[in-house]
């Protein structure tokens, strides 16, 4: 009876590791396959990006939404968005605003264009920004993020309310995120209130 009994709880045991084993082996196939879908759809996205595919993109999703055309911008505002340092080691930026049909400015966008190495440097200081990017960045809306060698930049200061910033930048970005390859999240920053990592 005893040696039935060993038998049995031999068997129970080598059934319950089987099944564990099994699990186990499915949960990684499940990873993996998620993974190699995430990397599909990281490859079918394109890598690089200009000012003017940035430019129309965002003016055909705004024009569904909203009333808006580009207005002149003065060289002392372009130069202004690159006195702070991760923006001074870009080899060049462009600058378009973006005002209603009233002439009421909303947000600027800027894009910055850096070599490999500054684009990896200018990344580092944000990343190492203790303030959360606020020293960077201020307190007004703003929504950073880079593809390539990259960083495209919406600052909205606080003209904006909450509900029209996010309808205006979040609905572009998902469009930009749909056919292109995001490298770096980057940060969203708050009228009045900190940033924060995305």
């Amino acid at each position: 009876m005893r040696q039935l009994i060993i038998v049995i709880s031999v068997l129970i045991s080598f059934s319950c590791s089987s099944d564990n084993n099994n699990i186990e082996q499915k949960r990684k196939g499940t990873k993996k396959k998620n993974l190699e879908r995430q990397i599909d759809k990281s490859e079918d996205k394109l890598k690089a990006i200009n000012f003017d595919q940035v430019k129309k993109l965002f003016f055909q999703f705004a024009n569904e939404n909203f009333q808006l055309e580009k207005t002149p911008v003065s060289d002392r505002i372009i130069e202004s968005y690159t006195l702070s340092k991760p923006f001074s080691l870009s080899k060049s930026h462009e600058v378009t605003r973006v005002s209603t049909k009233e002439g009421d400015y909303l947000v600027d966008i800027i894009f910055y264009t850096y070599t490999s190495d500054a684009y990896n440097d200018a990344l580092e200081l944000i990343k190492q920004d203790s303030s959360n990017g606020q020293f960077i960045f201020g307190k007004d809306w703003d929504k950073i993020f880079g593809i390539d060698n990259t960083l495209i930049r919406i600052n909205g200061g606080c003209r904006l309310s909450k509900q029209n910033w996010k309808n205006l930048v979040f609905k572009f970005l998902e469009r930009i995120d749909s056919t292109y390859y995001i490298n770096w999240k980057g940060y969203e920053c708050n009228c009045g209130l900190p940033c924060k990592k995305m």
